[in-house]
């Protein structure tokens, strides 16, 4: 249950990032090459980015990862 609990969180860090930047789930996907199902499915917490996936989106949200904004 602590993992969901984490990937909720992860999601709803995703989703504020990238509304405070004023995207769309299909503007961001466009901007980082993953789909925006996948998207969708980070910002719900059903699944949770890893490895380079984390990377592209920490890049594209102008995200320091040491603040651990999305991790």
């Amino acid at each position: 249950m602590g993992g969901d609990m984490n990937q909720k969180e992860t999601g709803k860090r995703i989703r504020s990032a990238r509304t405070q930047r004023g995207l769309t789930q299909k503007q961001l996907a466009g901007a980082t090459g993953i789909h925006e199902r996948t998207l969708r499915n980070y910002e719900n917490g059903t699944t949770q980015p890893h490895g380079v996936f984390l990377r592209v989106l920490q890049e594209a949200l102008d995200l320091n990862p040491s603040t651990k904004e999305v991790e």
